[in-house]
């Protein structure tokens, strides 16, 4: 017998301003992953350049123990997908409806 846990979609209220904050409320800087064409909080030594999100309405995912997770369609209220806990260091990743007018570019 198998089992297969599922990570569960939260969408969250439009707040007004974007859930990309870090833990003291500023916004955070996060860095482009062209693989898995997502944004993660987490820098590598080889990031040059990072990115401010906006992203008002999140479906918000836990993918804690979670070794592989399929994102689903996002939903039409959504303008993009936080997973937290996300890779082995606990990261939060950003993948966003239209990431062309949803970043603005920072230099480190």
């Amino acid at each position: 017998m198998f089992f297969h846990k599922k990570a569960v979609l939260k969408i969250m209220p439009d707040k007004g301003v974007s859930y990309a904050v870090d833990e003291s409320g500023e916004p955070e800087v996060v860095f482009y992953r062209p693989t898995s064409n997502m944004f993660v909080n987490r820098k590598l030594d080889s990031d040059t350049q990072g990115f401010f999100v906006n992203i008002r309405r999140p479906g918000i995912f836990d993918v804690d123990g979670l070794t592989s997770f399929d994102l689903p369609k996002m939903p039409d209220e959504c303008d993009g997908f936080i997973l937290i806990n996300y890779g082995i260091h606990k990261s939060r990743a950003y993948a966003l409806r239209n990431p062309n007018k949803q970043t603005m570019l920072t230099f480190m």
